[in-house]
Order: structure tokens, then C-alpha cells, then sequence
């Protein structure tokens, strides 16, 4: 019998599903970004490091959601959070991740 996944079991789930290539374009924009105890990172600036480091389309990325590593990068310490803006704002999306 299959169970209900639990909280605890997301970041595990996720990681199964989010391709390994992604999340080491995130662990590279990380360090890259790194200053003062935090980085932000971009999603436009990840989006085109996965197009010139996979085989990924912008459109499976989004479909699959791919971008969704919030989890993944809490259960290894970060704080993260994602800013994008609404309908009245203009400015680019993007992460921020802050040591724990």
C-alpha cells in the first residue's frame, strides 16, 4: 500500500524528481552570487545556464517544475526564499538564499 507523503519526505521526493543538471546550475549561481552570509540568484540567469548546459526547454522547465528547489537547498541548511513580481511591478524573479 502506497503512503501519503509526509513534510518531512519533500525535499527526498523532490530531489528525485528535479534533474541533477538543475540543481547543480543552482549550486553554481549560488556560489557565484555568494556574499555576506547570502546569494541572490536570478532565475533568468538560471534558466539560460540551464539552456547552454542541458538539453532542457524553457517550457519543460516551467511544465515540470523544475525551478521549485526551495525544499531541496532547505534541507541542506539554506534559508530560501523567491520574490517575482505582480501584475503592477517590473522587476526579474528571483531567489535568495540565506545561511541558516
Amino acid at each position: 500500500m502506497t503512503k501519503p507523503i509526509s513534510p518531512d519526505d519533500i525535499a527526498e521526493a523532490k530531489i528525485g524528481h528535479i534533474p541533477e543538471a538543475v540543481v547543480a546550475v543552482f549550486n553554481k549561481m549560488i556560489a557565484l552570487n555568494y556574499t555576506g552570509g547570502s546569494a541572490t540568484v536570478r532565475q533568468e540567469d538560471v534558466l539560460k545556464e540551464i539552456a547552454n548546459t542541458t538539453t532542457l526547454d524553457r517550457g519543460e522547465i516551467f511544465d515540470k517544475g523544475y525551478l521549485n528547489v526551495e525544499e531541496i537547498f532547505r534541507a541542506a541548511g539554506w534559508r530560501v526564499s523567491y520574490t517575482k513580481p505582480d501584475y503592477t511591478e517590473s522587476f526579474p524573479a528571483y531567489f535568495e538564499f540565506r545561511k541558516k
